[in-house]
């Protein structure tokens, strides 16, 4: 516990010497990672490569191709895929949070009112 919430990994240290801001992505959630898109697409060119006498050589080497064909169009696309992902996030959680405050301010306030009215009824003289 200490560590993680007190240690900063030395790739943060040295991106933030460098004026970066370093964000992690929740775990679990490989959709916001751009990495595993590309990595399902090198997957699929080299799984389609595959047959029934490929080896560990072969694998290897057919990985290479698929790695240096990769376009920087394709690596934005996959960026800019779960920057989509996120921001609808973003969008459906202030959306819940705004409405879920909203319940709460009303609680509040009908049971502001019901309690001022209770005390205002007590007040009243009947004599």
């Amino acid at each position: 516990m200490y560590i993680g919430s007190h240690i900063k990994p030395i790739i943060c240290e040295m991106a933030e010497k460098q004026g970066h801001s370093v964000m992690f992505t929740p775990p679990y959630h490989s959709d916001l990672q751009p990495i595993e898109l590309i990595w399902a697409i090198i997957k699929g060119e080299v799984g389609k490569q595959y047959d029934v006498n490929t080896n560990f050589n072969d694998v290897l080497l057919r990985l290479n191709q698929p790695f240096n064909n990769l376009s920087n169009n394709v690596v934005k696309g996959c960026i800019q895929k779960t920057d989509s992902i996120l921001n609808n996030m973003y969008v459906i959680q202030y959306e819940y949070t705004t409405m879920y405050n909203e319940i709460i301010n009303d609680e509040i306030n009908t049971t502001f009112e019901s309690s001022n009215d209770e005390a205002s009824a007590e007040n009243i003289d009947t004599d």
